[in-house]
């Protein structure tokens, strides 16, 4: 099921919820504004959330669970370079 523009599902069993979203596993959950998921029975939940290995978790903005059973809980809106103020 999807239901959101520019969202889609590529495999069996997905849910898709939000726009320009992807979930390519099986039995995977994407809920999420440009959320995506690659590995099955996966779970992004958040704006830009990515789950990307079997059964992986990730929740909140910007949230990568990379790796098989891995979690990602929380904002990860750092920048990526040192910063002075």
């Amino acid at each position: 099921m999807v239901i959101g523009s520019q969202s889609k599902s590529t495999n069996n069993n997905n849910v898709v919820i939000g726009n320009r979203s992807l979930a390519s596993g099986n039995g995977s959950l994407s809920i999420g504004r440009e959320s995506v998921i690659t590995g099955d029975g996966s779970i992004a939940l958040g704006v830009v959330a990515s789950a990307v290995g079997d059964k992986s978790l990730a929740m909140g903005h910007s949230a990568v669970a990379s790796g098989a059973r891995a979690i990602a809980i929380g904002s990860s809106d750092l920048p990526s370079f040192p910063r002075t103020v």
